[in-house]
């Protein structure tokens, strides 16, 4: 089945552009218009994020996003014959010269972000843009063919692959050389009772403690890297230095300016982030009053 699947996505990937793009938009004609997929989540969370937009301009936001949504997984699959060549013109990246200090002195580098559009792209075009090894956290699939596959797209450019299920041992044997790692900080922690809790926008919600713990332990020169989608087939990358002290601020404080960041980003390009998880499907509870980390204090508890 792995040879079928494959074969299949090989073919589509050596079509031209403007039929892998009219592919596209017909299934996200399907996906928006006929099955309206999760339509509901998106502006539930795009109503928390703009409460002051109109419902004209939320409506706006969501269709861009879901444009970019479908344009990511499609694109992923022109990844498998994509040249370096035409990977460097779809997504230029600057600030690449602010890692070069921590190259030549071999210091960990830590570069995290959120998932914006196209965030399959950058495993690629970071992966491609150091001299050391750069490690890339993936959430492996359920369906092994595709797993497999989408494995080997991850890591066709050189990025080492590391599963987010067992990321500490498979991680250990990195620590021998320094690296830059790659790392989501907008996701939700595996087990919310372990999170650092703050506003998210208007609204609580849990943070993974992990970038911020990595950071101090591996003293890695930590970046930001904000991303976004200009338009159709091109993506813009900027590298921004938060610290090369890591030690000097809290881990707390660390976790607190990745989520601003990240928030800034999306205010900046609403349309291009992924909006279709559900960003505050934990609730606020009693239980987790001391995992409350933000500067402003937390909202009461809702007893109903």
């Amino acid at each position: 089945m792995y040879y079928i699947v494959y074969g299949i996505f090989y073919l589509i990937s050596l079509l031209p552009w403007f039929i892998i793009y009219a592919l596209s938009d017909f299934i996200y004609f399907v996906l928006y218009y006929i099955i309206k997929y999760r339509r509901g989540v998106v502006m539930s969370n795009l109503k928390i994020a703009f409460p002051g937009k109109s419902e004209k301009e939320l409506t706006a936001i969501s269709k861009e996003s879901y444009h970019g949504l479908v344009d990511t997984f499609i694109e992923v699959i022109k990844l498998l014959t994509l040249s370096k060549k035409k990977l460097l013109e779809m997504c230029p990246i600057t600030g690449v010269e602010a890692l070069e200090p921590y190259i030549k002195t071999n210091r960990n580098i830590q570069i995290i972000a959120g998932h914006f559009y196209s965030w399959e792209m950058a495993n690629p075009i970071l992966g491609v843009s150091f001299p050391m090894p750069t490690l890339g956290v993936y959430m492996p699939l359920s369906n092994k063919v595709m797993d497999k596959i989408m494995y080997k797209i991850r890591a066709r450019f050189g990025t080492k692959l590391i599963s987010s299920k067992n990321f500490t041992k498979e991680y250990l044997h990195y620590t021998h050389q320094a690296n830059v790692l790659l790392l989501a900080a907008d996701q939700k922690p595996g087990k919310v009772e372990r999170g650092k809790w703050m506003y998210f926008f208007s609204q609580p919600a849990p943070f993974i403690p992990g970038p911020a713990k990595g950071a101090h332990k591996f003293n890695a020169a930590v970046f930001y890297c904000d991303y976004y989608r200009e338009k159709r087939g091109k993506y813009r990358f900027k590298l921004e230095l938060i610290t090369d002290d890591p030690k000097s601020i809290g881990e707390d404080e660390l976790t607190r300016i990745f989520r601003n960041k990240i928030e800034a980003s999306i205010r900046r390009h609403p349309g291009s982030y992924l909006w279709t998880h559900k960003r505050w499907k934990h609730q606020w509870k009693p239980e987790y009053a001391n995992l409350w980390i933000d500067t402003v204090p937390a909202p009461p508890f809702n007893n109903h």
